[in-house]
């Protein structure tokens, strides 16, 4: 929304850091476990979790700030994480896989159907900006 010439919104900036979960399993296995100990073990990608949390996280920032959408939401992440990417974001809002050969799978639908099914319609842009990268703006939608 512009007033007085200027573009206003309201903005909340999410970051991704490294998952350490199995570099803690590593450091402490090293202190208790005997060599050749296997450590870790299985568990389910938290990545997806992680960006469905901070989606429901900064819906109810806006609506504390901006119940009555007067001004567009704007979620923006600064991504830490070399192994999580814009397309993780897609799969999250779309509920589906993009292949390289341009198909897609729904196998998100857990997540986009899930808690965040209405919240992200709250969000009129989300931003992504990768810390790692040459250019730090990496996807805009």
């Amino acid at each position: 929304m512009f007033k007085a010439n200027a573009l206003q919104f309201f903005c909340e900036v999410k970051a991704s850091s490294k998952d350490e979960w199995l570099d803690n399993r590593l450091r402490e296995a090293a202190q208790k476990s005997p060599p050749f100990t296997v450590v870790g073990g299985g568990r389910n990608d938290p990545r997806f979790n992680h960006l469905t949390n901070d989606i429901h996280t900064a819906v109810q920032q806006f609506d504390a700030v901006n119940p009555r959408r007067e001004y567009p939401n704007v979620l923006a992440w600064v991504n830490h994480d070399r192994s999580l990417g814009f397309l993780d974001v897609l799969g999250v809002l779309t509920g589906d896989f993009f292949a390289d050969d341009d198909s897609e799978h729904p196998i998100y639908r857990k997540f986009s159907e899930g808690r965040i099914k209405d919240e992200k319609a709250r969000i009129d842009m989300f931003l992504w900006l990768d810390d790692h990268k040459p250019s730090a703006l990496s996807s805009v939608w």
